[in-house]
């Protein structure tokens, strides 16, 4: 019984241990851009894992087409956002001058001590070293379109160690059958239909169809792991639900789907990391000693596809903590104005920004904000919400319906 449904149970220690052992080690074609991401140190760090790894590292053909595909708008952005955090800057200097002056306008030249233009001249003067600092940092910005020694070492790191793509016949027979998968919501690469749908990719005499590509990269991997009979690990910060299974707003860890179709396909076992958590794992199976600072900042690049709150939605819910997964997310306006953080997907969250509700433990409370958050000590995440309850206690607690009861109002029944 236990070998048949071992896709259910969690790895043991002994097994994960085994896995780091004899596992062939990809990675996503988003791990390998966010090296344009991170700090020198970082990306050297992350280097040396990976070349201590150097014999059992691949990646399909699709990884390596994404990676080449998006290079350049990568490097793009990373210089164009020395501009705009320069304007960003300068508007909200404007701004907050402007406020402070109307603030503060009772004491224009009726006080001895306070001088509202010398405060504001001095703001500005702060701003306007600040921007020319940002503008030096940008003319040393490493010029990677001409000289990119990333890509060199991303190349010599895969040398030799990348699939073969696969035909056309190939490829429209995938297409066709990922019609079928898409619309059953079978994963991966579902998620990506709304927004790649109809965009293509061409290399040699082949046409990819774009929306397809996390299909194409799962096929892939599973003919790699058949032919060569070894355990897969993939590497990925693809943090979308046609990855990762999870539930009451926890990452479990890869969708059962995913390890069903891999270990009937292939006799052998497969197992997903975020990045951070590779790095994390790679120094207990590794010996590597990785700071937490360098692990902190993968895992903040690995999530930096967050929501962007629109100013009114600050200004009504005050800061809200950044939230991973910019499109399962969004913000919704109820009949009376309210804004609140919703799923986009056909199950939305059971709970919003405004809603009543009864604690097991603290009794009746308010819910004034969600976000999501690593639990300690796990590679899970979890969405937990701000409280504030009517005996006074305001908590950060996790959406659970098993600890949490909505508080339907009349105006809802009704």
């Amino acid at each position: 019984m236990k070998d048949e449904f071992c896709i259910f149970k969690e790895f043991s220690e002994d097994e994960i241990g085994e896995l780091w052992g004899k596992a062939i080690f990809i990675t996503d074609a988003n791990v390998l851009l966010n090296f344009y991401r991170y700090t020198i140190e970082t990306r050297e760090a992350f280097t040396r894992i990976l070349d201590k790894l150097s014999q059992r590292i691949w990646i399909p053909h699709q990884v390596a087409l994404e990676f080449y595909s998006n290079r350049v708008t990568v490097i793009n952005k990373q210089k164009v956002a020395y501009n705009k955090t320069r304007e960003s800057i300068k508007k909200l200097a404007v701004e907050f001058t402007q406020k402070l002056e109307e603030e503060l306008q009772d004491y224009k030249k009726r006080h001895p001590v306070i001088n509202i233009k010398e405060i504001s001249n001095k703001v500005e003067g702060v701003i306007a070293n600040l921007c020319s600092e940002l503008e030096e940092e940008e003319n040393n910005h490493p010029n990677y379109i001409n000289n990119d020694e990333i890509l060199r070492k991303i190349e010599r790191l895969f040398e030799s160690k990348v699939g073969e793509s696969f035909d056309q016949e190939k490829l429209e027979d995938i297409f066709k059958k990922g019609e079928v998968r898409y619309a059953g919501q079978i994963p991966p690469g579902y998620k990506d239909l709304k927004g790649k749908k109809g965009k293509q990719k061409y290399i040699k005499d082949l046409v990819i169809k774009s929306e397809y590509g996390d299909l194409i990269v799962w096929k892939q991997i599973i003919d790699f792991a058949k032919e060569n009979k070894k355990p897969i690990i993939f590497i990925t910060d693809d943090t979308k639900e046609d990855w990762w299974h999870k539930d009451h707003g926890m990452t479990i860890g890869p969708r059962i789907e995913l390890l069903n179709e891999f270990y009937t396909e292939t006799s052998q076992r497969f197992y997903m990391y975020e990045s951070h958590r590779f790095i994390e794992f790679a120094n207990k199976h590794l010996d590597e000693k990785v700071s937490k600072e360098v692990v902190q900042e993968i895992r903040e690049v690995g999530e930096n596809n967050s929501v962007s709150y629109p100013r009114e939605f600050l200004q009504a819910n005050g800061r809200v903590t950044r939230i991973k997964k910019e499109d399962e997310y969004e913000i919704v306006e109820d009949e009376t104005g309210q804004l609140s953080l919703a799923y986009k997907s056909e199950q939305p969250l059971l709970y919003q920004s405004g809603d009543t509700v009864l604690h097991k433990k603290f009794g009746l409370g308010v819910i004034k904000s969600i976000y999501e958050r690593n639990l300690l000590g796990t590679g899970r995440r979890a969405t937990f919400c701000v409280i504030n309850f009517e005996n006074g206690l305001r908590k950060h607690i996790i959406l659970d319906s098993r600890f949490l009861e909505k508080i339907e109002s009349d105006d809802d029944e009704a």
